[in-house]
């Protein structure tokens, strides 16, 4: 009888700690996969030609917005910038009733461009200046290792604005349309 027990045992703990190696194995997976995503993501931030585009606005003091049908984009090509991007949220100094079109502009350089690296979190931040029409907008992308960016946009005449979406390498054609 004790003998059973004892094959009992056994055969419990050999289950145990064998389940317990492949969850160690499934997590060192999925850091390893993490990882590999977090060097493509950082090759692309790192060739200067991305582009964002947004699925849902934020603005501060409002409901979430969709932007699944709104058509949008912020694109980074060399050193100029061009955006698309809708603006909801409360203005304080605009040119005009019916006027103000968002943040939209088109090959405008950038200043105070800066990339920080954070390989712990595997997150990257990047952070420019744009000054466009009457306006100047700080943009500041946080970038997730599988492309998910965050983009927090502040200007002087505007209330913040907080886009989710993702980040992707700009093709040929798309940089062509911006010049």
């Amino acid at each position: 009888m004790e003998r059973y027990y004892f094959a009992v045992v056994v055969l419990v703990l050999s289950i145990l700690s064998g389940s317990v190696i492949l969850s160690q194995n499934k997590k060192e997976i999925r850091q390893k996969q993490r990882i590999e995503q977090f060097i493509k993501t950082k090759q692309i931030v790192d060739s200067m030609n991305f582009e964002f585009v947004a699925d849902r606005a934020l603005p501060q003091g409002f409901q979430p917005i969709e932007l699944t049908a709104n058509p949008n984009y912020t694109r980074v090509s060399d050193s100029l910038v061009s955006a698309y991007m809708p603006f909801f949220g409360r203005a304080y100094s605009t040119t005009g009733y019916g006027e103000d079109e968002g943040m939209k502009f088109e090959n405008k350089p950038f200043k105070d461009y800066k990339i920080e690296y954070n390989d712990a979190k595997l997150t990257i931040r990047i952070t420019f200046k744009v000054e466009a029409n009457v306006d100047v907008f700080r943009v500041a992308f946080d970038i997730n290792y599988d492309t998910s960016t965050s983009m927090n946009v502040t200007s002087n005449n505007r209330s913040s604005i907080v886009y989710q979406g993702e980040l992707r390498v700009l093709n040929n054609d798309e940089k062509n349309n911006d010049k």
